[in-house]
């Protein structure tokens, strides 16, 4: 059976890959950065885990770090494609037949100039409540 962590991320690259206004400005979305990703991407960063469980229950809080990056300026680029995958994820419901995916949200959201003076740079913050159930199929 799949960790509820790689359940979570597969549900957020998919969701953002399918996602028609994301992709009309990004090139990809990616879990690992392929050499030459483009001018507009959006990576999945770090996760976290927070326990919830009862007695009867297995479940915690995921979440997970998206990063938008654009070389275009100025920041409304960067700007759009960050409120474009805040909306996609939402308050969506989340379908997966492993584990429960619930409360999915965007809880925050900033855009700065990284270091390098040209890049753009979105961090959003999206978040689940994810229940484990007890038997599931990869």
């Amino acid at each position: 059976m799949k960790a509820p962590a790689v359940v979570f991320r597969e549900y957020v690259w998919e969701t953002l890959s399918q996602d028609p206004d994301v992709m009309s400005i990004a090139i990809g979305v990616h879990d690992n950065v392929p050499a030459n990703p483009g001018a507009v991407y959006v990576t999945l960063g770090d996760g976290e885990r927070i326990d919830q469980s009862a007695a009867c229950i297995r479940q915690a809080q995921h979440i997970l770090t998206l990063h938008v990056w654009s070389d275009k300026k100025p920041k409304a680029e960067c700007e759009q494609l960050s409120w474009f995958v805040e909306k996609a994820l939402h308050l969506i419901p989340a379908h997966s037949p492993v584990h429960r995916i619930t409360n999915v949200t965007a809880t925050a959201g900033r855009v700065r100039r990284d270091k390098d003076g040209i890049t753009n740079h979105g961090v959003i913050t999206v978040q689940a409540i994810i229940q484990e159930q007890a038997n599931g199929d990869d």
